[in-house]
């Protein structure tokens, strides 16, 4: 199969990005919309807060550990997302359980809420 422009230029793209942030944000319709954040230096505390920005609640930010395509990776959630009610999020949440199955914890009931946002790339400082 041969690669078309629009491959070429993402993996071009990619190359000059250091890191990379997947964000998984719930939707009100039940779905999830997923995207890419590419930057060419660490990004910022405020940056990092507004992967995970909603307007319920106050933007304290906590980090997870999850299995992302099956590496070990830092994630980041909205602390309060519980308290404010935010929406469930399943990808998260099955990253999140699969990364603690892996590594011998107890996976409970606890499920992830609002946006997570996986460095896939790079730790958290």
């Amino acid at each position: 199969m041969s690669k078309t422009f629009d491959d070429n230029f993402e993996e071009v793209f990619k190359q000059d990005k250091k890191y990379v942030v997947q964000i998984y944000k719930p939707l009100d319709n039940g779905d999830i919309e997923e995207f890419k954040l590419h930057y060419d230096e660490y990004p910022s505390f405020d940056e990092i807060k507004s992967w995970i920005a909603d307007n319920r609640s106050r933007g304290m930010i906590e980090h997870i550990n999850v299995l992302h395509e099956g590496n070990d990776c830092d994630a980041i959630i909205d602390e309060e997302g519980k308290i404010y009610d935010l929406d469930v999020n399943p990808i998260a949440t099955i990253m999140y359980d699969k990364f603690k199955e892996k590594h011998g914890y107890i996976v409970g009931n606890d499920l992830v809420v609002g946006t997570c946002a996986v460095l896939t790339n790079f730790e958290l400082k």
